[in-house]
């Protein structure tokens, strides 16, 4: 599920695109390939669908761990010799680093007249953890076919023992029903479930309470996860002994309409190459709000261990899609995670491709809510805690004129097209301004029942045999 919403007539959508009539940008499609440099560089899997690319962007991998993405011509493409040498030039010193951590000849990759790795060869800097780990997938749905292709993504994983709980939060539409119903006749593993109360967070809970395995994992229904995604997450929990999330990294499925390529240029949800660790004492990440903005990473690319999540809480349902506050539901877990005194570890080669909104009207309105999200989850943040309040009076004011300047995804990803780092559309800027004041509204409205039930609670006369009790306790 997504941040996008699901009330596409709303006033308030009708609102904000009104304020913004910007026509959608002039962007060429960029072509999508991917380079292992364990194998031969030959036959490039080239889209030819009669879509003018005006450029390619690769994304370059040893050992499947991605060394980061590259934007070349198409002149480019058209030699291997020429390709390998923009590879070499881009990421000589990453592949050296990487064949010398791995105790390998310089020379052992086959762009440098090495022997080729086999797709059943054991790869050496990638051991296989938790072979024997049971393993629960969770997809909440809003019904979108696309939720075939996610399924069976997860099937067709390395990791072998799991099962995949499909949370339809739409019970009124058959989609999601009938999909898991196909499936399910050649593979016992999908089990499907029903979240009548609406949002992702209701349909994430309803999925971690019902999953069998310790280590539960999440997507979406509009993404597709690698086939090693899941072997690569359970090596994220062994990266230090206080891991409770592991997060990873999420490429775009194709950028053929402007829309996707400006939502990519605005930032993606890609968070890097490197791995991390993140916690509140050795491994601290950047900015002047750490831990509340450094966007540990999303949904549709996250595993929790169970237990550990149901102790906080759970995801909050006052926050994600379905709510007044559109998202970020992801982002808070993360975020209480580690102000518990846990670490959540960012392990890049945990590859989800995403689908992006292919409409202008469409991104326009996922990077106004993408932004009321992240003041919605600041204001619950400050309004749970005076020393967070204090915190955020003192450091606000020195990073607010920067973020008004530069926008919600202040930082690029390492290595990516040197482009996205300043190219953003005006108006999209404007919608993300548009979104920081919505979001304390945002929260107020969706946290205002559940502050009203409990207001009355205690507002209910307690009996008095309640009242007897309590007294002998004192």
């Amino acid at each position: 599920m997504s941040g996008v919403g699901y009330l596409r007539g709303s006033p308030l959508r009708r609102l904000v695109l009104a304020l913004s009539r910007a026509p959608a940008p002039v962007l060429a499609p960029v072509l999508l390939l991917e380079v292992e440099l364990s194998r031969p560089i030959s036959d490039l899997p080239i889209r030819d669908e009669g879509i003018r690319f005006g450029s390619a962007r690769v994304l370059v991998k040893l050992h499947s761990q991605p060394l980061g993405v590259m934007q070349l011509t198409l002149n480019d493409l058209r030699s291997v010799q020429t390709l390998g040498a923009e590879i070499e030039a881009a990421f000589g010193g990453e592949i050296d680093q990487h064949l010398d951590s791995d105790g390998l000849d310089r020379s052992a990759v086959p762009l440098r007249g090495g022997a080729a790795i086999a797709d059943s060869d054991p790869l050496p800097c990638q051991p296989v953890v938790g072979r024997d780990m049971f393993v629960s997938v969770v997809i909440p749905t809003v019904g979108r076919e696309s939720l075939t292709q996610t399924v069976e993504s997860v099937l067709r994983s390395t990791h072998r023992d799991l099962e995949v709980v499909v949370v339809d939060n739409t019970a009124w539409n058959p989609i999601a029903r009938d999909i898991v119903g196909r499936v399910q006749v050649s593979d016992s593993r999908v089990r499907y479930a029903v979240e009548p109360r609406p949002g992702a967070s209701s349909a994430r809970n309803h999925g971690l309470r019902a999953a069998k395995g310790a280590i539960v994992a999440f997507t979406d229904d509009d993404a597709v996860v690698d086939e090693r995604w899941l072997t690569a997450t359970l090596r994220g929990f062994q990266r230090a002994d206080r891991v409770v999330a592991v997060t990873g990294l999420t490429v775009p499925q194709k950028l053929d309409t402007p829309a996707e390529v400006a939502f990519e240029l605005y930032g993606g949800f890609g968070k890097g190459f490197q791995q991390r660790l993140y916690d509140l004492d050795v491994h601290r990440g950047p900015g002047l709000l750490y831990p509340y903005t450094v966007g540990f990473g999303a949904g549709n690319n996250m595993a929790v261990v169970k237990e550990a999540v149901l102790a906080l809480g759970g995801f909050d349902d006052a926050l994600g899609p379905g709510t007044p506050t559109y998202a970020d539901e992801d982002l808070d877990l993360l975020l209480r995670i580690v102000l518990a005194g846990h670490q959540v570890s960012y392990e890049p080669s945990a590859i989800v491709r995403h689908a992006h909104r292919s409409d202008w009207d469409g991104l326009k309105w996922q990077v106004f809510t993408y932004s009321a999200a992240m003041t919605a989850m600041l204001t619950k943040a400050a309004t749970s805690d005076r020393r967070t309040a204090s915190f955020f009076a003192r450091q606000i004011p020195k990073v607010l004129p920067k973020a008004l300047v530069r926008g919600r995804r202040m930082a690029p990803t390492e290595r990516a097209p040197s482009h996205t780092s300043h190219q953003r559309e005006t108006s999209l800027l404007l919608l993300e301004r548009l979104g920081f004041v919505y979001g304390p509204i945002g929260y107020a409205r969706s946290a205002a029942p559940a502050l009203l039930r409990h207001w009355i609670a205690r507002r209910r006369p307690v009996p008095s045999e309640e009242r007897e009790r309590r007294s002998h306790r004192r």
